[in-house]
């Protein structure tokens, strides 16, 4: 479960960076983009997911580079260099590798970056007042509406994701920096996966 809440995280912010917005497009939502393009950009964010029985909550850090991301919290983390997705376990040494490119309605869910080039082939932007912007998908998925409002800087401030199994996902973002591009192979794991981890590659 938190592994797909992480995944969650990272395509919140990354559906709200896209370079390619529909007419919608805003000078704010234009500075946010190029924030993203032009950077490194860290993210430390609180998230709660919720449903009729049960309340979950939690923080991440998110690092977000072009198409690839780093994404800890709770004891996992979530390595894309934009070719493969790494989600590791340490504790129970275990680790799940997957392909970035997948399709379908829910494929920004496992390759969030997908986002970044293609936001208007998953969501429409339904309304936008002030720093709020609304998003309703254009195929039946996972998701049913997302919101995010941004600070007066055109920074991250908050999302919502409503789900069509009834749950909901908040993601506070606490704060929100920028650096230098890095290398792509600092969106790798670096450790070295051996006879002692538990292996599961479905590239």
């Amino acid at each position: 479960m938190m592994r797909h809440i992480l995944k969650y995280i990272v395509a919140v912010f990354l559906s709200f960076v896209s370079g390619r917005l529909p007419a919608q497009e805003t000078a704010m939502i234009t500075r946010l983009y190029d924030t993203f393009s032009e950077n490194l950009v860290t993210l430390s964010v609180d998230f709660v997911m919720s449903d009729s029985r049960s309340r979950m909550a939690g923080e991440a850090q998110v690092k977000v580079q072009g198409d690839a991301y780093h994404v800890a919290g709770d004891g996992y983390e979530i390595y894309c260099d934009g070719e493969s997705v790494w989600i590791v376990d340490p504790a129970a040494r275990e680790v799940i590798i997957e392909s970035a490119s997948v399709g379908g309605p829910d494929a920004y869910a496992t390759n969030p970056a997908l986002l970044l080039s293609c936001l208007e082939d998953y969501f429409y932007v339904t309304s936008a007042s002030g720093s709020r912007f609304t998003f309703t998908p254009k195929d039946k998925g996972s998701v049913e509406s997302a919101e995010v409002t941004l600070t007066p800087e055109a920074s991250l401030s908050n999302g919502i994701f409503r789900m069509t199994d009834g749950s909901s996902w908040t993601i506070k973002v606490n704060t929100m920096t920028t650096s230098p591009l890095q290398d792509r192979t600092s969106f790798r794991p670096s450790t070295r996966f051996d006879s002692s981890w538990i292996v599961t590659d479905l590239r």
